[in-house]
């Protein structure tokens, strides 16, 4: 009996070992290891893989030799293994589907992937959605927004599937820390596969953020190939950069997997973002739909905007616990009206629970008493809110720009390029009112003896929040770089850096802020001031936009200086503007005034 078994495994292991050579030679007379497909497997560049975990790969060199990574793959899979999920075709079921397709493999020795085929079950992919949460109008962080993959069930519910996240491990790192390490690669960024319903209450309840969603055209089959390869990622990291290697960027890896030829990354070189992956994945004709999720925050302001001052002021008692939710059932009121009331409080109460003003207990007994009762009013109407211009209406994150003008009667011209994303006075179609971040926004004047430096903003962000009867946020900005803003006429721009606060107050189409900014300039020293602001933004929709801020500086060098900005920008389409610009500044040796007009193109 012994005997025959050790016959039995000799035979097995000639076959398996014959099979392989015939596979092995069949990859490299074909050059498999040169198919795009294999690189892409691979989070391949130019040969050299992104992904920085050794456990990725089964050659020594396979992270910079898609050859040798091939030929181990095929070696592993034909080895004697254990046949469970510790062998490499449970560990790669996508190298596995393409290698036998591309080779016409039979069979490979068995493997029971219990594990993987349980998880597989489990998640039953059958299409996918791209989701993008807007940015959070509080935190800096957040002004690019997010994607990430929302693997599509036969469940009709979406609250039962699966996402796919790609996220940095940033620890408790917070400030300058955070942005360093972001931006040169500090942190291990990391696939992570969640219910969606967690999604859901982190982007669109906790962070108060809208969410798009762009529904894709993939088969069933591209879909499953794509979560085969999003199981290999699983206990994998690679660094994490803020400008490319983010989280917009791997979710374009996982769509080139799931639809063989199509070319998403190579036209991003210098940075990419998430509004940009919306426009690669509509220029790839990968989207089939799209719908629109309010955040609560959105939600709540549109019941703000439904219900009359008294009505608003109800919601927030029943919310602080000041007034009993029966209260509402006794006044004699429209219905609609009643209802909203309690459908306010009920979001008012969760919204407190999820910023940590009220425990669990006491959320839990006052939003189940204040439903009870908004039940007693019957069935109405749902609030409606109204749905903002789809992200992908926007400009695009690069702009050049091309001025001729004057200052103080002499002819000026002047060159602007900006890295990225949103200022100000740029049109809002597609982006969130009142932010703001751009970074290298840099202009260059010249005439014919030199060139100068009108501007650099190395790193600017503002974010204008409204204050409401149900929100009062803080409005904040800050901006370090170059300017000539300074009370000395010079013909290069000084360094400055200032940090502001203060409070926006809004309408329909205009918001107006205050702002009180520290500040400082290095020029001949250090000089130190504040600068106190008022601003007011007015938007004419998808054709222009309206900026003017008139700014009182006081340095501690007790000199004083007024500054006055004006923009009116507008709108050709949504990559090409034209913007009429004027400054008046108070200068020491003869005040400044200037004025422009400049062509915008948003590439």
């Amino acid at each position: 009996m012994l005997k025959s078994l050790s016959i039995l495994l000799i035979f097995f292991i000639y076959s398996y070992a014959n099979d392989l050579n015939i596979y092995l030679d069949k990859a490299s007379i074909s050059k498999l290891a040169q198919k795009p497909y294999w690189h892409t497997l691979l989070h391949s560049n130019k040969n050299i893989s992104e992904v920085d975990s050794k456990n990725f790969f089964l050659s020594g060199d396979g992270d910079t030799n898609p050859k040798s990574e091939l030929e181990a793959t095929l070696k592993s899979f034909f080895s004697i293994q254990k046949d469970d999920d510790n062998n490499t075709l449970c560990r790669f079921p996508a190298r596995a589907a393409w290698l036998k397709k591309e080779l016409n493999i039979s069979s490979y020795p068995d493997a029971t992937c219990k594990e993987y085929n349980k998880w597989l079950k489990r998640v039953d992919p059958q299409s996918a959605t791209l989701i993008f949460p807007y940015a959070h109008i509080n935190s800096p962080a957040s002004m690019f927004g997010h994607t990430f993959i929302r693997i599509n069930s036969s469940f009709k519910s979406e609250l039962l599937t699966y996402a796919v996240n790609y996220a940095a491990n940033t620890g408790d790192d917070g400030g300058f820390s955070f942005a360093i390490k972001g931006l040169f690669g500090g942190y291990k960024g990391v696939y992570s596969v969640l219910p969606y319903t967690e999604k859901l209450k982190e982007y669109r309840d906790a962070d108060m953020r809208d969410i798009w969603e762009y529904n894709l055209n993939l088969t069933p089959q591209e879909t499953l190939m794509m979560t085969k390869h999003i199981w290999e990622l699983k206990d994998i990291y690679s660094y994490y950069f803020f400008f490319d290697e983010n989280c917009s960027y791997k979710m374009l890896w996982l769509l080139e997997v799931a639809r063989d030829g199509i070319k998403l990354r190579d036209k991003f070189h210098l940075q990419i973002n998430p509004p940009e992956t919306i426009y690669a994945i509509e220029n790839a004709k990968l989207v089939k739909s799209k719908s629109y999720r309010a955040s609560k925050r959105t939600t709540i302001l549109a019941y703000e905007d439904a219900l009359s001052g008294l009505q608003r002021d109800r919601a927030l008692k029943i919310a602080n616990q000041e007034m009993l939710p029966s209260y509402i059932l006794d006044i004699d009121e429209n219905l609609t009206k009643k209802q909203y009331t309690l459908e306010a409080a009920a979001q008012l109460i969760e919204y407190k629970h999820l910023k940590g003003d009220i425990d669990l207990d006491t959320y839990r007994k006052l939003y189940r008493q204040t439903l009870s009762t908004r039940a007693m009013l019957g069935k109405g109407e749902k609030i409606k809110v109204k749905t903002p211009p789809n992200p992908d209406e926007g400009h695009r994150a690069y702009k050049t720009s091309f001025k001729i003008g004057a200052r103080d009667n002499e002819l000026l011209n002047t060159l602007g390029f900006r890295y990225a994303y949103h200022d100000i006075v740029d049109n809002d179609i597609g982006f969130l009112k009142g932010t703001k971040i751009t970074f290298f926004d840099t202009e260059l004047s010249y005439d014919t003896k030199d060139i100068y430096l009108e501007k650099l903003s190395i790193l600017s962000l503002a974010s204008y929040p409204s204050i409401s009867s149900f929100f009062t946020p803080f409005s904040f900005r800050m901006n370090i770089g170059f300017d000539k803003n300074y009370v000395y006429n010079t013909k290069n721009a000084n360094f400055t850096t200032s940090v502001g606060a203060g409070y926006t107050y809004s309408g329909d189409n205009w918001y107006s802020y205050i702002m009180f900014d520290p500040l400082f300039y290095i020029k001949d020293g250090f000089v130190a001031g504040i600068n106190s602001s008022l601003g007011f933004v007015a938007s004419q929709g998808r054709w222009g936009k309206t900026y003017m801020e008139a700014s009182y500086r006081f340095y501690h060098t007790s000199t004083k200086q007024f500054i006055f900005d004006f923009s009116q920008d507008i709108r050709i389409n949504k990559n090409n503007t034209i913007s009429l610009e004027y400054q008046f500044a108070q200068q020491l040796l003869k005040d400044r005034q200037t004025s422009q007009i400049s062509y915008n193109f948003y590439f």
